[in-house]
Protein backbone atom coordinates (compact mmCIF):
# COMPACT_ATOMS: atom_id res chain seq x y z
CA UNK A 1 0.00 0.00 0.00
CA UNK A 2 1.01 4.13 -0.10
CA UNK A 3 2.52 4.67 3.39
CA UNK A 4 3.07 8.08 4.68
CA UNK A 5 5.73 10.09 2.70
CA UNK A 6 5.74 7.71 -0.29
CA UNK A 7 5.99 9.60 -3.64
CA UNK A 8 3.46 8.06 -6.14
CA UNK A 9 4.28 10.17 -8.93
CA UNK A 10 7.54 12.73 -9.65
CA UNK A 11 7.46 15.67 -11.88
CA UNK A 12 5.32 17.70 -10.03
CA UNK A 13 1.48 16.39 -9.23
CA UNK A 14 -1.18 19.26 -9.15
CA UNK A 15 -3.57 17.09 -7.94
CA UNK A 16 -5.39 13.99 -6.40
CA UNK A 17 -8.61 13.06 -6.24
CA UNK A 18 -10.13 9.61 -5.03
CA UNK A 19 -12.61 7.42 -6.76
CA UNK A 20 -16.10 7.53 -5.37
CA UNK A 21 -15.35 3.40 -4.63
CA UNK A 22 -12.03 4.36 -3.07
CA UNK A 23 -10.19 1.97 -4.79
CA UNK A 24 -8.67 3.98 -7.51
CA UNK A 25 -6.84 7.25 -7.84
CA UNK A 26 -6.41 10.06 -10.10
CA UNK A 27 -3.21 12.21 -10.02
CA UNK A 28 -2.89 15.16 -12.62
CA UNK A 29 0.53 16.87 -13.42
CA UNK A 30 2.42 19.84 -14.95
CA UNK A 31 3.81 17.05 -17.43
CA UNK A 32 0.67 17.33 -18.99
CA UNK A 33 -0.54 13.91 -17.86
CA UNK A 34 -3.75 12.30 -15.53
CA UNK A 35 -2.60 9.00 -14.64
CA UNK A 36 -5.12 6.64 -12.51
CA UNK A 37 -3.46 4.57 -9.76
CA UNK A 38 -4.93 1.42 -8.10
CA UNK A 39 -4.72 0.12 -4.47
CA UNK A 40 -3.01 -2.13 -3.05
CA UNK A 41 -0.76 -1.81 -6.54
CA UNK A 42 0.51 1.68 -6.86
CA UNK A 43 4.15 0.51 -6.50
CA UNK A 44 3.61 -1.26 -9.99
CA UNK A 45 3.03 2.21 -11.58
CA UNK A 46 0.18 3.62 -12.70
CA UNK A 47 -2.67 1.53 -14.57
CA UNK A 48 -3.79 4.57 -17.22
CA UNK A 49 -1.90 7.29 -18.23
CA UNK A 50 -3.88 9.62 -20.62
CA UNK A 51 -1.88 12.87 -22.47
CA UNK A 52 -3.29 16.11 -21.92
CA UNK A 53 -0.82 17.98 -23.99
CA UNK A 54 -0.10 20.57 -21.09
CA UNK A 55 -0.05 21.17 -17.17
CA UNK A 56 -3.00 20.00 -15.97
CA UNK A 57 -3.95 21.90 -12.89
CA UNK A 58 -6.51 19.64 -11.44
CA UNK A 59 -8.74 16.26 -12.02
CA UNK A 60 -11.93 15.24 -10.64
CA UNK A 61 -14.14 11.64 -11.02
CA UNK A 62 -18.15 11.61 -12.64
CA UNK A 63 -20.58 10.44 -10.01
CA UNK A 64 -20.12 7.00 -11.88
CA UNK A 65 -16.46 7.07 -11.67
CA UNK A 66 -16.63 5.82 -15.33
CA UNK A 67 -15.01 9.13 -16.39
CA UNK A 68 -12.47 11.81 -15.42
CA UNK A 69 -12.56 15.85 -16.29
CA UNK A 70 -8.89 17.00 -16.35
CA UNK A 71 -8.64 21.07 -16.22
CA UNK A 72 -5.77 22.16 -18.48
CA UNK A 73 -5.21 26.11 -18.78
CA UNK A 74 -8.31 27.26 -20.31
CA UNK A 75 -10.15 24.02 -21.43
CA UNK A 76 -11.73 21.10 -19.68
CA UNK A 77 -11.13 17.45 -21.19
CA UNK A 78 -13.22 14.57 -19.82
CA UNK A 79 -11.91 11.12 -20.24
CA UNK A 80 -13.16 7.75 -20.19
CA UNK A 81 -11.33 5.61 -17.57
CA UNK A 82 -12.14 2.64 -19.38
CA UNK A 83 -10.38 3.14 -22.77
CA UNK A 84 -7.76 6.73 -21.50
CA UNK A 85 -9.94 7.82 -24.51
CA UNK A 86 -10.33 11.42 -24.51
CA UNK A 87 -14.17 11.90 -25.04
CA UNK A 88 -15.10 15.67 -24.82
CA UNK A 89 -13.69 18.96 -24.28
CA UNK A 90 -15.00 22.56 -22.76
CA UNK A 91 -13.09 25.67 -23.38
CA UNK A 92 -13.40 28.78 -22.02
CA UNK A 93 -14.46 27.64 -18.77
CA UNK A 94 -14.80 29.55 -15.52
CA UNK A 95 -12.92 28.17 -13.13
CA UNK A 96 -14.49 28.88 -10.01
CA UNK A 97 -18.06 27.77 -11.52
CA UNK A 98 -16.05 24.78 -12.87
CA UNK A 99 -14.69 24.04 -9.35
CA UNK A 100 -18.17 23.87 -7.59
CA UNK A 101 -20.10 21.69 -10.17
CA UNK A 102 -19.87 20.99 -14.11
CA UNK A 103 -22.26 18.74 -15.53
CA UNK A 104 -22.90 16.79 -12.44
CA UNK A 105 -18.97 16.24 -11.40
CA UNK A 106 -17.78 17.07 -8.29
CA UNK A 107 -13.97 17.84 -7.15
CA UNK A 108 -12.47 18.46 -3.51
CA UNK A 109 -12.07 21.94 -4.38
CA UNK A 110 -15.26 23.54 -3.00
Amino acid sequence: GVHSGQTIRSGGATHLAWSGEGSTIATSGVDGRCCLWTLPKVSRGPTLVMECGGAVTGVCWSPDDRRLLAARGSALLVFDVGTGDQIGQMRRWAPAAAAADVGGYTTSKQ
